[in-house]
């Protein structure tokens, strides 16, 4: 179960990395793009040589057809960890629709949530604290403001 863990984080790392890879195309200058190029494509190598390996240990490991049953897709969609990369997402797809502040809040939560906190003072009182503390730090004292959006 750890190699297809390790195959969809893997996955992900790279479509977040493509994602980073179009937005820089853009750029003005060329020594900067030329860069970000090289390490993505290098970084995209590495990649597809890591999944195939993964992917060779995981049929080996559960064989195609376990691979591919209803048993194993239960067992995943049941996983702690494929909630935790669903929310991931989640958040990282809502950041500029929702503001960073309210989602990172409720995503604080939701992790906890999902990692076993129970009790709505033990979910909701870490989250403002965390969420104080990432706005003292990067708005009050290193003078940035954190990603704005449509809704807020």
């Amino acid at each position: 179960m750890q190699s297809v863990g390790r195959v969809i984080f893997v996955s992900l790392m790279w479509l977040f990395s493509l994602r980073y890879y179009l937005e820089c195309r853009g750029l003005s200058n060329a020594d900067e793009k030329m860069t970000i190029s090289a390490a993505f494509w290098i970084l995209t190598l590495f990649v597809a040589a890591e999944l195939f390996r993964l992917i060779r240990i995981v049929v080996r490991e559960k064989g195609l057809q376990n691979l591919l049953s209803v048993e194993m897709l239960k067992r995943i969609l049941s996983d702690h960890k494929t909630h935790l990369v669903a929310l991931i997402i989640l958040y990282l797809i809502l950041i500029p629709v929702v503001g960073f502040y309210v989602i990172s809040f409720l995503a604080f939560c939701a992790f906890s949530y999902t990692l076993g906190t129970r009790g709505f003072v033990k979910v909701i009182v870490p989250g403002i604290i965390v969420l104080a503390v990432i706005y003292m730090i990067f708005t009050r004292i290193l003078g940035l403001a954190l990603s704005g959006a449509l809704l807020f």
